[in-house]
């Protein structure tokens, strides 16, 4: 039986009548396995509505991928996880984009999910002085410390005002200070109906803050249930106490009948609570023996973990007795629904790269380069008054207007365009890898179909953006540097001007299939290798060998069926007699190219395990 993760919207309740009034979250038979490593095996836990639960257990147990698969980026092998709720929290140390300030962190995962325009400045500001860092929220996250990155986690998480909220170890880098804040903001969403399930290696904070608690050992749930059931079938704890004479000590606590013993480590071990903690004290006062010191012992907790985990004792039976039982499955599960619709989950998406895009340095190059490097190369020209007579066109640079941005498109087309359409392409899905930030938007309202789509359209959009500014300052470069004579024809006859501008016009559309062919490809290579680098410099470095085989006369197959094939068909457009069957057809062949790209994008894809669940 495969892994599902129900979740509702706030406010909405299951079908079963009062099952999401009493549990949040129900796991039933909770099994994946990573290769031959069984991270979990069997889990069942339930957390209570009104309740803090506390998953507990060493490294290796399986809590992570329990905390992950309840946040639906764990698609587990078998079991079932119900969650009663809107769901919101992190998966290890809680990752944003570190070019993007707090503030604006914040920002784009309130349109990812939903948040009205006019509400989220106000709310933002509440949750960032809510977690402390109201004086550091315009200040980039790339100079945040684990700590303030915990807070903007914790912000991150509350945005979505969520009736569950999960957590993994969420005091790492926290002070003292911040730590008691938690707490009490944890405790404060639990008094007001909502559930928290958090891992934790601090079980003193666990025994002081949760209601109930879940031991893992080598994959399973050991045992599982409220921290009262553990303190009623646990013994006291012992008491450390170091006195002036250990020996006197220990007649005193036999005469007044609690149970001391001599402690290896020097001084004695007295069982029993605060009654006999006070007679013990009340006595030795009595007879003048001095109390040095008194250290509480292990808590019931570190008792039982102690023995679940290393001991290797089973559970008591009066232990056993008092597990939480999992409520019965709930026969009508309640799914969430995304913010809006597949259209309005897209132009989310869209908005929220495009923000992204508008703060990265290498973006704003690109479009710089595209404005003001043709205006740059005629400038040099016209200083110079050189031409590259051996180019196409380039004899006629300074007679023609048309002639520069088909020179242009001539000389920069086959090795130009790859790169213009990976820059943004190699990096927008890697991005996400390299910056950690995959969980941050996967467990947002929008679905994960929006999420990819959004960016393959945005990169798309970004290269067809690229191409028309590079088109454009060409154009008007041609205009500043060529004088208004007709455009000769490659056959020897002269264009008019309109006739030329529609064969420029057309040359340059011609480019955008195969724009489309590099931006797949750059995507498909950085999702598998999810590495920027490779996604942007390979289908550069393969411009770059198509360019030079165009030079040397290469193999005549190569040009045909290259992405960038349309780059040189153009030429029939001022042949005699012209023909636009060249160009059709390598237009073709890039489309082609695209489709393949997009198939190998989507066999990439599908080996995410994040993605799948």
């Amino acid at each position: 039986m495969s892994s599902t993760t129900q979740s509702a919207p706030a406010g909405r309740t299951s079908g079963r009548p009062g099952l999401a009034d009493e549990w949040r979250v129900v796991v039933r038979g909770l099994t994946k396995a990573y290769g031959d490593v069984t991270a979990a095996n069997g889990v069942d836990l339930a957390v209570a509505a009104g309740s803090i639960h506390g998953l507990v257990g060493p490294n290796g147990a399986g809590k992570s991928t329990v905390l992950g698969s309840v946040l639906r980026l764990v698609a587990s092998d078998a079991g079932t996880v119900e969650v009663h709720g809107r769901l919101a929290g992190f998966k290890d140390d809680p990752r944003f984009y570190p070019y993007l300030s707090g503030r604006l962190n914040l920002r784009i995962l309130g349109v990812l999910d939903g948040i009205p325009r006019s509400d989220l400045p106000r709310r933002i500001d509440e949750l960032l002085t809510r977690v402390g860092l109201a004086e550091a929220a315009d200040r980039r996250v790339a100079g945040y410390s684990l700590g303030m990155r915990q807070r903007l986690g914790l912000a991150a998480a509350l945005l979505r005002s969520p009736s569950v909220l999960v957590l993994d170890e969420p005091t790492n880098g926290l002070d003292p200070t911040g730590t008691a804040e938690l707490w009490a903001l944890l405790r404060e969403i639990a008094d007001s109906g909502g559930a928290v399930l958090l891992s934790s290696h601090d079980l003193a904070a666990i025994h002081e803050v949760c209601d109930a608690v879940t031991v893992m050992h080598g994959g399973r749930a050991v045992w599982s249930g409220t921290l009262a059931a553990l303190q009623r079938n646990t013994p006291p704890p012992f008491l450390h106490a170091e006195t002036s004479d250990d020996e006197a000590a220990l007649a005193v606590t036999a005469r007044i009948g609690v149970l001391a013993e001599p402690d290896e480590a020097g001084g004695i071990r007295i069982a029993g609570g605060p009654a006999e903690l006070d007679a013990v004290t009340a006595a030795l006062g009595r007879d003048g023996i001095g109390l040095r010191a008194l250290v509480p012992g292990e808590s019931p907790l570190r008792v039982l973990f102690d023995d679940l985990t290393t001991g290797g004792r089973p559970v008591s039976p009066g232990l056993a007795a008092e597990a939480t039982p999992l409520p019965p499955p709930d026969p009508s599960p309640t799914v969430a629904e995304p913010a809006s619709g597949a259209l309005g989950d897209l132009a989310a998406v869209v908005r929220v790269e495009a923000v992204k895009l508008a703060h990265r340095w290498h973006v704003r190059l690109l479009a710089l380069v595209c404005v003001v490097a043709p205006f740059v190369f005629a400038a040099g020209l016209k200083l110079s008054g050189s031409l590259p007579m051996d180019t196409l066109y380039g004899r006629w640079l300074l007679s023609s207007a048309p002639a520069f941005p088909l020179f242009a498109l001539a000389v920069t087309g086959s090795w130009a365009f790859p790169a213009l359409s990976s820059v943004v392409g190699g990096d927008i899905l890697a991005s996400e890898d390299k910056h950690g930030t995959w969980p941050l938007v996967l467990t947002r309202s929008r679905p994960a179909y929006a999420l990819v789509v959004g960016k393959l359209v945005v990169a798309v959009c970004c290269a067809v953006l690229a191409v028309l500014l590079l088109a454009l300052s060409a154009t008007g470069a041609g205009l500043l540097l060529g004088a208004g004579n007709p455009l000769p024809g490659l056959s020897g006859q002269h264009l008019t001007d309109g006739h030329a501008y529609a064969v420029v016009l057309a040359a340059w559309a011609a480019t955008v299939p195969g724009a489309l062919a590099w931006v797949t490809i750059a995507l498909a290579l950085s999702a598998f290798t999810r590495s920027s680098l490779v996604g942007i410099l390979a289908p550069a470095l393969a411009g770059i060998v198509l360019q030079l085989t165009l030079l040397i006369d290469g193999p005549p197959a190569m040009r045909m069926f290259s992405p960038s094939a349309a780059l040189d068909a153009w030429h029939a457009l001022v042949e005699i007699p012209s023909s636009a069957r060249p160009l059709v057809a390598t237009m073709l062949v890039a489309l082609v190219w695209a489709v393949l790209g997009a198939v190998a994008l989507a066999a990439a894809l599908k080996r995410r395990r994040s993605l799948a669940a």
